[in-house]
């Protein structure tokens, strides 16, 4: 038996005891390696899944020869003209499926007081053609930046040819841009 007590000390004393502390730092560490790892993949896919912009914009509705064309913003770097924004009171239209409500608030920039002028007396008229436009849309379509931008385009698109039809100031030389200023989908 004194053989079997001596054979347990010397098996004790092979063991070093105060190492424990290395190995639970090591599992600490993996751990926290894959936890942060995981994080990685799941944001990764993520974005891939849920805001890849690569896709191909899903066409916004409502107005010819708008899908793929690309409105640029004509700037004359010797016009002195002041630059005017025209407010387009808030924009409500009901869309089918979800999300169902669309609230859009817009103005547009100008140049000449010419312009601004024709854009608040054709108010009525211009509100109308962009309801026709965001009454088509799909609210899910438009959670992505590349949606909402095309859709910026197509109104930008649609205010020309309204400026054209009605007569107005040269729509390519004034009116510059249009910015979302509120964008609410529910």
């Amino acid at each position: 038996m004194a053989k079997e007590d001596n054979e347990i000390e010397d098996a004790e004393d092979d063991l070093d005891l105060g190492n424990e502390k290395a190995p639970g730092r090591k599992k600490l560490i993996i751990l926290v390696a894959g936890v942060f790892l995981l994080l990685n993949i799941a944001l990764g896919a993520y974005f891939f899944f849920f805001l890849n912009d690569e896709e191909s914009v899903d066409g916004v509705e409502g107005v010819e020869g708008v899908e793929g064309e690309v409105v640029e913003e004509v700037v004359e770097e010797d016009d002195t003209r002041p630059t005017f924004y025209h407010a387009i009171d808030a924009l409500v239209v009901s869309l089918e499926g979800k999300p169902s409500l669309l609230q859009i608030g817009v103005q547009v920039r100008v140049r000449g007081e010419d312009m601004a002028d024709f854009l608040a007396h054709n108010d009525p008229m211009i509100r109308h053609e962009f309801l026709g436009i965001l009454g088509v849309q799909d609210g899910k379509k438009l959670k992505k930046r590349a949606n909402k931008e095309a859709l910026q385009q197509a109104l930008l698109v649609k205010l020309r040819q309204v400026v054209v039809e009605l007569s107005g100031p040269d729509p390519e030389r004034d009116i510059e841009a249009i910015y979302f200023v509120s964008f609410v989908t529910q």
